[in-house]
């Protein structure tokens, strides 16, 4: 087959749709412009924050093997975003990718002003002590969410194509493989319209976008219209052409531990941040509209409470441990909270563990009230001078059975031992053991589990408050659906250290 048969064009698609930022995000200019914010929010030269093709590009060919058909997943991914021989492990040659991206300017909700940009900041905290290591506060623009942008792409199929699948499985038909194709295509709009995570801090919750109306248009380009169409970018359906609308699609990861927790505030809650207000000191961080739990402070308290964890069962030396570890030199507990070994502080270890943000929304169960608080004088029982200060948490006055709030927490390749620790920490988190936010000390930040449902090795297990006739919680975390047996399994496992 000469060149010119593999460059025929046999059909174009065109992927379009709205997204939503539905969590604060962050692609970082790389540059060190400001002195007060360590990451600024990349912009155009229009001065609009943006998300780069490169970016959302890259994700998706990450995470696209994840929906496909294990068999040819890599095949598919290197048709789809294009391959070099050196150094693939699935070998189809060095080609260019058949899917151009564009890059998506974003704007506020209304379509018309600018995004709202926040600046939030991190701090590592050391395990014992609870306070601020010195050199680990950091602070980052981020596109706060509520953004919304356009998405565009457009993917065009050639002969050649074809015989790339055709070479992998002799079997197939030239309409088969296209099928095939055009499948895969209209997967990258489905990974759209469920929701996907772009930019840094996505395993805290940072950056999850997601189209509600995304569309994948096929130009089938056997008649005049379908041509004529394609080249105006009319997006009506002609006679042939067909119109893919987005669907919402699980991937296939069968070692995925996936939990998702809703609960009430147990306590008065509050996650510091400068008030506008200045009769006050500080107040509860908000994300748009709504009080927020930030997943840096979520994914903070759950890897300082699974040490203690750990700890307490008498297996944190084997966890911190690497001599019994793979070929990265990074402990059991490294491997599945990320970041440095003490050894080996050149290397950082990506996280398996991720978590989303916890949404409040105002309503009458929530009530912020401001509360003055002084330093008191051990010896004489005064007030010391200058050590007056005022807060405003939130407090819940109302106890919905739903819950106030809700997060999830996933574990990308979980073994037993791993999906025990976090059965554990939901236990844990259920009784109100773990805290969250600011002023623990004083009893703040402290949730109670409504319900949760956790999914693990192809299995559902939920659990939910029983209440007797006065409404008062009568059994704690019952389990409704799931094997009780594989959860004591995984604990057991735990325990021993396996």
């Amino acid at each position: 087959m000469s060149n010119n048969t593999k460059a025929k064009m046999l059909e174009t698609i065109q992927i379009t749709g709205d997204i939503t930022v539905t969590s604060p995000l962050l692609i970082g200019d790389g540059e060190k412009n400001n002195e007060a914010v360590d990451a600024l929010v990349l912009r155009n030269r229009y001065d609009k924050p943006y998300i780069p093709a490169t970016s959302l590009a890259g994700v998706l060919r990450h995470h696209v093997v994840n929906y496909l058909e294990e068999d040819i997943s890599q095949v598919m991914r290197n048709i789809i975003f294009g391959s070099l021989d050196q150094g693939a492990s699935v070998k189809t040659g060095d080609h260019q990718s058949i899917l151009r991206v564009y890059d998506v300017v974003l704007t506020s909700a209304d379509g018309t002003s600018d995004v709202s940009i926040v600046t939030r900041d991190g701090v590592r905290l050391e395990h014992y002590r609870r306070v601020a290591k010195d050199g680990h506060k950091f602070d980052y623009e981020a596109i706060d969410k509520g953004a919304i942008g356009t998405v565009a792409m457009e993917c065009i199929i050639r002969q050649g194509h074809l015989d790339i699948l055709k070479n992998f499985d002799d079997s197939l038909t030239d309409t088969q493989a296209l099928t095939m194709i055009r499948e895969a295509v209209f997967t990258i709009a489905n990974m759209l319209h469920t929701g996907i995570g772009v930019g840094r801090y996505t395993t805290k919750g940072f950056g999850q976008i997601k189209s509600h109306n995304v569309e994948a248009h096929v130009y089938q380009l056997q008649t005049i219209d379908s041509i004529y169409k394609w080249v105006m970018r009319d997006q009506q359906k002609s006679s042939g052409d067909m119109v893919h609308k987005g669907q919402s699609v699980t991937p296939k990861m069968p070692h995925l531990f996936h939990m998702k927790v809703w609960a009430n505030i147990d306590s008065a809650l509050i996650v510091r941040t400068i008030s506008q207000n200045s009769d006050v000191d500080s107040t509860m961080l908000m994300s748009g509209d709504d009080y927020v739990i930030p997943g840096s402070s979520i994914k903070g308290v759950i890897r300082h409470h699974s040490q203690s964890i750990l700890e307490k069962m008498g297996v944190w030396e084997g966890w911190n441990s690497t001599e019994q570890t793979d070929t990265t030199n990074a402990s059991r507990f490294v491997s599945l909270f990320g970041g440095m070994m003490a050894t080996n502080a050149s290397k950082l270890y990506k996280s398996r563990v991720s978590v989303s943000e916890a949404y409040i929304a105002p309503s009458k169960a929530v009530r912020k009230m401001k509360q003055t608080r002084n330093r008191i004088d051990r010896f004489t029982g005064g007030t010391i001078d200058s050590a007056l200060f005022d807060s405003e948490p939130i407090w819940q006055v109302e106890n919905p059975k739903e819950g106030i709030l809700s997060f999830e927490v996933n574990v990308q390749n979980c073994v037993e031992d791993e999906a025990g620790l976090m059965f554990v920490l939901l236990r844990d988190l259920w009784m109100g053991k773990l805290t969250f936010g600011g002023e623990a000390s004083i009893g703040r930040g402290r949730l109670r589990g409504v319900r949760a449902e956790v999914i693990y090795n192809g299995e559902t297990y939920t659990f939910e408050n029983e209440y007797d006739a006065d409404g008062r919680i009568a059994k704690y975390a019952t389990e409704s659906n799931g094997n009780i047996d594989t959860i004591n399994e995984c604990i057991q496992y735990l325990q021993m250290g396996i």
